[in-house]
């Protein structure tokens, strides 16, 4: 039985990391060590890594001077003895079944990295039962395109030898995206399953500890007007490293990938468009949304982010400020009115009812669509209303009096 490593950087954790040490104990698969780096806590943290290390030799504590949630799982990556890494948050717990049936998904399917759902708040993945070769073009385009599939560290488990690249001590937001970028290169195969596996804790709305997180301060950022810090502007900084890593797993896979801007561009575009739910769950106000969006739309990036994506058969539409305006208004409040309907139902993939809203309302076809292209994709499922979302963003388009009254508008969205 193969070993695993499982990796916690802790920090202020006290209160959450008793259950999420019972979930590991709780495990099917038993054959694991647990490292947890504490990371300064000024809180008890420490009290309680000790007290269960006395009580499990698999338990391992380490004591760190303050050096940020990279350091603290670089840490751990370098004393791991286990076959396979997977890193758990100190507040966050496993199924189960979490590590049996991530180990199944590797060894079965003689996969370097095994991929699972989570239960979170506001972001979903919406990964089936599948393989990836990633030294097939289309693969590593269509993984790449999963809302949040390669950003969480804590929904996969790798081979350790596959994990090469420590995380970036450097950078402060979505680290745990470009390290699983750079360590792709070394990924042949991909197992992933639509089982949700992993529960993400995040504290309520009303709990100072929420404001305090990244999510709380990218989501404060926004209502304030500050929106440079926003998760869209932060994700257009990591342009340059995001290029390097897709641009080397091309290479290393030897792909016949000539240009790598839509992979890399799409995911800033996920940024801008997949987010809306924890904006909306936390409650930011549509007129900070809608400013946010103005300029969002109006990027340069965000625009060539759509322009190298025309090869798969769709652009952005040219039009007047003030039917730009009425559009974005009209956006936010359907993606609210989504929200509300929606956000509860785990059949309905919510993320994708957002882009497909936007491509109703910003996009055009100009070509033959291409499904390996994700948006090509949703507007198919709109035209053909093959899905779920789609027919959901029909019917609320059809039925809003505004949209009705302003029909030439979007007149792109009745011809698909």
């Amino acid at each position: 039985m193969k070993k695993i490593s499982i990796i916690i950087p802790a920090y202020n954790a006290e209160k959450t990391l008793r259950k999420c040490y019972e979930s590991i104990l709780n495990q099917s698969y038993k054959n694991f060590e647990v490292i947890t780096v504490n990371d300064a806590s000024p809180d008890d943290t420490l009290s309680v890594m000790t007290e269960m290390s006395k009580k499990d030799s698999r338990f391992i504590s380490v004591d760190m001077p303050k050096g940020g949630v990279s350091r603290a799982r670089n840490y751990g990556l370098n004393k791991a003895t286990g076959d396979y890494i997977q890193f758990v948050d100190a507040d966050d717990t496993l199924k189960p079944d979490m590590l049996e049936k991530m180990v199944e998904l590797i060894e079965k399917n003689d996969a370097d990295l095994a991929i699972c759902r989570f239960d979170h708040p506001f972001f979903k993945t919406y990964f089936e039962n599948r393989i990836y070769d990633l030294t097939n073009p289309n693969d590593l385009i269509e993984i790449c395109q999963d809302p949040f599939g390669l950003v969480m560290p804590w929904n996969k488990m790798w081979k350790r030898d596959k994990f090469l690249v420590p995380f970036d001590e450097e950078v402060s937001f979505s680290e745990d995206e470009l390290c699983n970028l750079a360590n792709l290169p070394g990924i042949k195969r991909v197992a992933t399953t639509n089982e949700i596996l992993y529960d993400y804790f995040i504290a309520p709305i009303d709990d100072p500890q929420l404001l305090n997180s990244c999510i709380g301060r990218l989501i404060k950022s926004v209502e304030s007007g500050n929106d440079d810090s926003s998760f869209y502007w932060l994700g257009s900084k990591l342009l340059p490293k995001r290029r390097a890593f897709i641009e080397n797993a091309i290479k290393e896979n030897r792909l016949s990938i000539s240009n790598a801007d839509d992979i890399i561009y799409y995911k800033l575009i996920d940024y801008s468009i997949y987010t809306l739910s924890a904006y909306i769950g936390m409650n930011v106000s549509p007129m900070a949304l809608i400013r946010d969006y103005l300029n969002i739309i109006d990027d340069a990036n965000f625009k060539y982010g759509f322009k190298v994506q025309e090869k798969y058969g769709f652009k952005l539409r040219e039009m007047p400020l003030t039917t730009k305006i009425l559009l974005t208004e009209k956006f936010i409040d359907l993606c609210f009115k989504t929200y509300r309907e929606k956000n509860n139902d785990e059949k309905f993939k919510i993320s994708y009812a957002y882009m497909s809203i936007f491509l109703s309302l910003f996009a055009e076809q100009v070509g033959k669509l291409n499904p390996v292209n994700l948006n090509a994709k949703l507007i198919m499922d709109l035209k053909n209303f093959s899905t779920n979302e789609a027919n959901y963003v029909k019917g609320i388009l059809e039925n809003d009096i505004i949209l009705y009254n302003y029909s030439h508008i979007i007149s792109n969205y009745y011809s698909y």
